[in-house]
């Protein structure tokens, strides 16, 4: 089976600039599929589903896949056979990289020897050893990019409520197979108005007979911590699934879309002058007052990071489902926010929409 890697670019005439479409890592089997890495095989999964016998064998991909230019090998998930329709959108170049590290070792690859960085304003090129890394301070005031504003999500995430068979108001139970069944996007679309520096990504998935989930370890670092926390509009990410199991957003944290305010609580842990912060540009301090933690600090920090963290979205073995990814800016176009993304796998046990999917250290 050949490997073949493609990269085309589309003028598409949009008000906001030339959109690049890049077709992630396609074969050349004859079967129309994207995706499929060489080596590509059947292995027992254990790390996401504890010891289970080895009754459960699921598609690994080779750990050199992510050495191709494709971002959607980058985390690995083009790698897998049955992805089709696999397209990364970004008009700016400089809004995402391909890295073996982000600012310094705590952002270091999951699995493989790459990780994509994602971002809303402006990133450095990556260095010959494959490091991204940030003039300090650099995410306030922080960069638009050339990435689309006033921009709506792409099909077919639908910000609208899904619940109680689209009326609402019964998160994650009746989804009506069309809204967001975690009620998490409409509130917070209403208040925070269209999206700004929008980059996103989208693939059709063939979901192995054995699976029930899949992960993505990704880490949210945001120059909006901490004097945006609570505001109407946060920059966001979302992950949108159209699938058996489930339709709507899975980045869900708590009850909430993924954003600054979300993950508030984790992120105060590694704010300022933290070592994990090191060359990602959301180091340092601004040198002016701010609240932080219910108390003055004489120098607000620049950003703070979560760390690593999964997320876990519900599949139903056989199906064909639909992921489509998308990082925005919301209320403002300049203060930076990045999430970076790796080691997407397939999981054998069921999650639950509400319960044990969703975003969590």
């Amino acid at each position: 089976m050949r490997c073949v890697h493609a990269i085309a670019a589309a003028w598409l005439g949009a008000a906001s600039g030339c959109w690049v479409t890049y077709v992630a890592g396609s074969r050349d089997d004859g079967s129309g599929d994207a995706g499929g890495s060489q080596g590509t095989g059947d292995a027992t999964v254990g790390s996401d589903d504890g010891d289970l016998g080895g009754d459960c064998v699921l598609p690994q991909p080779d750990p050199s896949c992510d050495a191709f230019a494709d971002p959607l090998r980058a985390f690995e998930l083009a790698c897998y056979p049955g992805v089709a329709a696999a397209t990364f959108q970004s008009s700016d170049g400089a809004a995402w990289r391909r890295a073996h590290e982000f600012g310094n070792a705590f952002f270091a690859p999951r699995f493989g020897d790459a990780l994509l960085v994602l971002g809303t304003g402006v990133l450095a090129e990556a260095a010959a050893g494959g490091q991204v890394a940030q003039p300090i301070g650099a995410a306030e005031p922080g960069t638009a990019n050339d990435n689309p504003d006033d921009a709506s999500l792409p099909a077919p995430i639908v910000t609208a409520v899904g619940s109680n068979d689209g009326a609402g108001g019964a998160p994650y139970f009746d989804c009506d197979g069309i809204g967001d069944c975690s009620d998490t996007l409409a509130q917070a679309w209403t208040d925070g108005g269209p999206a700004h520096d929008l980059l996103w990504w989208s693939v059709d998935v063939a979901v192995p007979e054995a699976a029930g989930h899949f992960a993505i370890d990704l880490a949210w670092l945001s120059a909006e911590f901490p004097e945006r926390i609570g505001a109407a509009a946060n920059d966001t990410f979302v992950v949108w699934l159209s699938s058996e199991a489930f339709t709507g957003n899975v980045t869900t944290v708590q009850g909430r879309r993924l954003d600054t305010t979300s993950l508030a609580g984790l992120m105060v842990a590694h704010q300022g002058d933290d070592p994990m912060l090191l060359r990602t540009g959301f180091d340092g301090g601004t040198g002016l007052p701010c609240e932080l933690d219910g108390a003055m600090t004489p120098s607000c920090p620049v950003g703070a990071t979560t760390g690593w963290l999964t997320l876990r979205a519900p599949v139903h073995g056989g199906e064909t489902a639909t992921i489509v990814a998308a990082l925005f800016d919301q209320g403002d176009a300049s203060i930076d926010s990045v999430v970076l993304l790796d080691h997407f796998r397939w999981g054998c046990e069921p999650c639950t929409p509400g319960g044990d999917c969703g975003v969590a250290p």
